[in-house]
């Protein structure tokens, strides 16, 4: 149990008053009045006459004359019940540690639900590995376990409930005895949950009606509670169908761009094949051509015949113009 660091003391009289022993006596007394007008001999009655009645102001008081107490006052006045809510988001009333935040993370909101990761603390989203969910408890923490940070220390971190009653900022509506969980976003908000199926941090000690987000709800915390939180079978499997999701989505496109490579692949290959009938009738046509230039070059060249006699005379007629010659 954590230590108390100031002396408890308690009186007979609050004892009394705690047990509701004025109540008790007063019933205690009625029953011997009871005893007596039935002709009954009752404890410390005897002396009492049948007819005189035993009201609760004239009861006998041995205890009373015995230690010098006062039980008929010890039963408190009637109170309106909501007169009896005292507590309030800054009542102290749990045990507490430290623990700091990560690196480059923003301050917790007292009574945020927030998770413990490298012990470290992150926000409770559904991407963390939470080694464990804790409640901050920064103005709530009545006992603070060893070690203390130093305040530098201190301003990179919070306190974290492990066990009693602390506020927790709660979504929706909630009924006393409900259990509590993080609401998955990293907001530091609690939602109703199921033990098993959902991680818990804690238990409603109080309502809450619908339509009053933010508010926060009176809640126990405790170690076992904890342990459900820490690594739920159903959170692991969701994280591992997330993980099958992924692959697959990336299978899926990997598998696509593979298709698309061999659709250009294919592309490639038809236009490599054209290429190549292309190169086959361009090597034709050389080969075309050497052959003739081999030819051209390697037989001897051929005499050219003789005009013919009309050629002769058309030729002449065209050099003098106005005269025509005949040869013969």
């Amino acid at each position: 149990a954590p230590y108390v660091n100031e002396t408890l003391e308690i009186s007979l009289q609050h004892f009394l008053d705690t047990i509701n022993a004025g109540e008790k006596y007063q019933r205690a007394v009625e029953r011997a009045h009871a005893d007596t007008s039935c002709g009954t001999s009752s404890v410390g009655n005897d002396s009492l006459p049948p007819s005189t009645p035993i009201s609760w102001d004239e009861a006998p008081s041995p205890i009373e004359s015995e230690l010098g107490l006062n039980l008929k006052d010890s039963a408190p006045p009637a109170m309106d019940q909501s007169s009896w809510n005292l507590w309030s988001a800054t009542s102290k009333g749990d045990q507490a540690y430290f623990f700091q935040r990560k690196a480059g993370q923003a301050p917790f909101a007292n009574g945020s639900i927030v998770a413990l990761s490298c012990g470290n603390l992150v926000p409770a989203d559904t991407e963390c590995e939470a080694e464990m969910l804790l409640v901050v408890s920064d103005l709530n923490a009545k006992w603070k376990g060893d070690p203390h940070p130093t305040p530098e220390q201190e301003a990179r971190g919070h306190w974290c409930a492990y066990l009693g009653q602390v506020p927790i900022k709660v979504k929706g509506s909630v009924k006393a005895g409900q259990y509590i969980g993080p609401a998955g976003d990293g907001s530091g908000y609690g939602k109703v949950c199921v033990p098993g199926v959902e991680p818990v941090v804690a238990m409603a000690l109080a309502d809450k009606p619908a339509g009053a987000d933010g508010d926060v709800v009176k809640c126990m915390v405790s170690v076992g509670l904890n342990v459900l939180a820490t690594r739920p079978a159903s959170l692991t499997a969701e994280k591992e169908q997330q993980l099958v999701r992924r692959i697959t989505s990336s299978g899926d496109k990997v598998r696509e761009l593979a298709q698309g490579a061999a659709r250009d692949a294919q592309r490639a290959t038809r236009k490599v094949a054209t290429l190549h009938a292309r190169v086959d009738d361009i090597q034709a046509q050389v080969d075309g051509l050497a052959s003739l230039t081999a030819t051209l070059t390697t037989e001897p060249p051929m005499p050219l015949p003789a005009p013919p006699r009309a050629l002769k005379r058309s030729t002449w007629a065209c050099l003098f113009g106005l005269c025509s010659v005949t040869l013969e």
